[in-house]
């Protein structure tokens, strides 16, 4: 999807429980991610993300967002911009802290992208919303071009406690951690 409004959303209704995995497919990698369901989503998220990867045009810091309800639904996205840049979406420059706003019928589709990091910034909604973020491009713990998506939890499903199993075989492991209150820590195990 390229950054505006479309009508790009995926209703999923199954007869027994299910986990929901979304894969997006490129020529040389893949990336996917576990959908969180319909009934835990909510009206405010906090966007995490990762650096962007600076060598490659694809490089960028990807929001969308997923309207759920069958009734128009108002959204908007409180910016947390870096380096004094501006982001453009629908022919407007928008600044660090600026919102952009944006009404979406059920399952039309927001995406707006930026070169850098898009972390920290505020989404709220009038309804529901499935929100993910991420990028084709970034820059984890090196300078090699990661591709990394998620569908995001909003803010009343996040949580004080966690167990973080290690996956063996790795050279280093990442723990990013995003809180409401403080600023984004990242740790090597």
């Amino acid at each position: 999807m390229k950054d505006g409004t479309a009508l790009k959303g995926v209703y999923v209704n199954a007869s027994v429980p299910i986990v929901l995995y979304a894969f997006s497919l490129y020529p040389y990698a893949s990336d996917g991610y576990l959908a969180i369901p319909r009934k835990l989503l909510s009206k405010n998220y906090i966007v995490p993300s990762f650096s962007v990867f600076k060598h490659r045009s694809v490089s960028k810091s990807v929001i969308g967002i997923v309207s759920t309800a069958n009734v128009t639904t108002h959204v908007q996205i409180k910016l947390n911009l870096r380096n004094d840049t501006t982001l453009s979406f629908n022919s407007v420059e928008y600044n660090n802290t600026d919102i952009v706003s944006v009404n979406l019928t059920e399952l039309e589709t927001l995406q707006i992208s930026h070169d850098f990091d898009l972390s920290g910034s505020i989404i709220t909604s009038s309804h529901p919303v499935g929100v993910v973020s991420g990028n084709i491009c970034n820059s984890i713990t090196h300078y090699y071009c990661n591709l990394f998506t998620e569908m995001i939890l909003p803010t009343n499903q996040l949580d004080k406690t966690f167990i973080v199993p290690t996956i063996e075989g790795r050279h280093s492991r990442v723990v990013r951690i995003w809180s409401l209150t403080r600023h984004n820590y990242k740790y090597l195990l």
